[in-house]
């Protein structure tokens, strides 16, 4: 998908798939904006797999911006902003990489790593902030590094107050 402006996407792979088939998707340069009570992009299924890159336009307004339910995703470049969460990975889904994308301005938590999660691989070079009611991460799971990130403040308190569960934070942009 390049060059869209639509109300979400689902990549999607059937559990009753029996020929080893995946589902995969490049999502580029879009724009995704749609209703609270739906979701942005949906990859699920664990032969399901997305790469997201470069949607400076935004992924905006929805329940969830990327909901990774059992299939796997990367994440570049995007500007996921105004959601309920922004980024939410469970059911053995795997978040392979977080980095250089804007995650701000939630009325949830802006990325929810639940304990039914896969892998999740390194988040860093992203703009945390602006979550006030909900968590920059909030991490059910195993340990996650998040190192480098913008968390809109400078201070200890500030940042370790924006992360719940196993996560490591230090160092942090500034």
């Amino acid at each position: 998908v390049n060059g869209s402006t639509v109300a979400g996407i689902f990549v999607h792979d059937n559990v009753l798939n029996t020929n080893g088939a995946t589902a995969g998707a490049e999502i580029k340069n879009s724009t995704i904006n749609g209703s609270v009570t739906a979701t942005g992009i949906l990859v699920s299924g664990s032969d399901a797999s997305a790469n997201i890159h470069d949607n400076s336009s935004t992924i905006t307004g929805m329940l969830i911006g990327v909901d990774v339910n059992g299939g796997s995703a990367a994440l570049y470049r995007n500007n996921i902003t105004a959601n309920g969460t922004g980024v939410r990975v469970n059911n053995s889904g795997n978040l392979t990489s977080s980095t250089e994308n804007f995650i701000t301005k939630k009325t949830g938590d802006g990325i929810r790593i639940e304990a039914t999660a896969g892998t999740i691989g390194v988040i860093s070079n992203n703009d945390l902030s602006g979550n006030p009611l909900g968590n920059a991460i909030h991490n059910d799971a195993a340990l996650v590094s998040a190192t480098c990130n913008w968390w809109g403040t400078n201070s200890v308190t500030g940042v370790s107050g924006s992360v719940t569960g196993l996560v490591t934070y230090d160092p942090w942009l500034i």
